[in-house]
């Protein structure tokens, strides 16, 4: 399995970037959907280097460029989903948006009491983590790191891709052959179905492009 891998990738084109924490910052892309001003968090934020931190009061369609450019979204889930019309607003938009991107980080916050939030909604499941909007910022940055870093750690990107792989395959694979995959592609920027299926030798490409696209996303 993956043999054939090895030799095909000349020292070059095995390399992949040494991505540390402080590396992530800059280049990781984050939008707060919230239609009140939530500068008390972003603020410290982009204090702390996360620069690409953004705030939009609603979504206007899927694939704006502020939720398509993102790896991971904050939402809020009181006053957004208004302009398209969800009627739970933003647990709606929530499933709306894990619909559209499956591996995008997904963190819902709210204000309100928990009693008082339809915690058996779909949205709430679909969300990677929830928290109270009164959350101390310190929070807000804990996860952040945690999932930045699982998007663009080389180690952690390879780990999800051999349990996705693994699954599929019903036997396991070779982590450091789906390096070299990885590495192929972050190199060339080759994201055609039949290119990585042939690298990582799995024909249900759908399951690792997300990963591999937001990967590939940054330097």
């Amino acid at each position: 399995m993956f043999d054939f891998i090895s030799n095909l990738f000349s020292r070059k084109n095995r390399q992949l970037p040494v991505r540390t924490l402080e590396t992530i910052k800059p280049a990781c892309k984050v939008c707060f959907i919230d239609d009140k001003n939530f500068n008390r968090v972003i603020d410290i934020l982009k204090r702390d280097g996360w620069t690409n931190v953004s705030r939009i009061k609603d979504v206007e369609a899927l694939e704006q460029q502020e939720i398509r450019d993102s790896h991971v979204l904050f939402v809020d889930i009181q006053g957004v989903g208004k302009k398209m019309g969800f009627a739970d607003e933003g647990l709606g938009l929530i499933v709306a948006l894990r619909e559209k991107y499956k591996y995008k980080k997904i963190i819902v916050y709210s204000a309100e009491e928990p009693q008082k939030i339809k915690a058996f909604h779909k949205g709430m499941n679909d969300a990677d983590y929830r928290l109270a909007k009164d959350t101390d910022p310190y929070e807000f940055e804990r996860l952040l790191e945690i999932y930045a870093m699982e998007c663009f750690s080389v180690e952690q990107c390879v780990e999800r891709l051999y349990k996705i792989i693994c699954k599929e395959l019903g036997y396991a694979v070779d982590r450091e052959k789906l390096t070299i995959a990885l590495a192929n592609v972050y190199n060339t920027k080759n994201f055609e179905n039949k290119n990585l299926s042939k690298l990582f030798q799995i024909s249900n490409v759908s399951l690792i492009l997300d990963i591999i696209k937001i990967f590939c996303s940054i330097p």
